[in-house]
């Protein structure tokens, strides 16, 4: 409540109290002329207080507990902000662990690679200075043009 924000806490048990005694001094004081005259209105102006001080007291000690698990909550969340930061670091690492061992099989595929290339080149030049009749190879030109029709 917004008034709660402006007020002290003090002031809601001073009103129950200033309450408390004024109904006790209708009551007790009978014989002062001017309190028994004005007795009924100050039995009620007393409850009034009463009641007014009653709430707004329950109202602060209300909020005051709810500031207190607000308090307990924001702890927990830190806590839980804490062991997250630590969960993504974890994380982190393993990523940093998967990329690692991914480039290393990556480096290895690329010098097999370039193995085979090696190879090849040296299969090429192999067919190259290979001495085959101009038949064989017109043959196997022609077995590949009939194949696609």
């Amino acid at each position: 409540m917004w008034l709660l924000a402006f007020l002290p806490d003090w002031i809601f048990y001073a009103i129950f109290i200033f309450g408390l005694g004024l109904f006790v001094a209708t009551i007790v004081l009978k014989f002062i002329p001017i309190i028994y005259m004005k007795r009924i209105p100050l039995q009620f102006a007393s409850i009034a207080f009463i009641s007014i001080g009653a709430f707004m007291s329950g109202m602060a000690t209300n909020e005051m507990i709810w500031q207190m698990r607000v308090k307990e909550l924001e702890a927990k969340v830190a806590q839980a902000e804490a062991e997250a930061a630590k969960k993504n670091v974890e994380i982190v690492e393993k990523i940093v662990y998967k990329d690692r061992v991914v480039k290393e099989k990556g480096e290895e595929i690329v010098k097999y690679i370039d193995k085979i290339v090696v190879e090849k080149e040296e299969v090429v030049k192999f067919v190259e200075n290979c001495p085959l009749p101009k038949e064989f190879i017109d043959a196997h030109n022609q077995a590949v043009k009939i194949n696609k029709k």
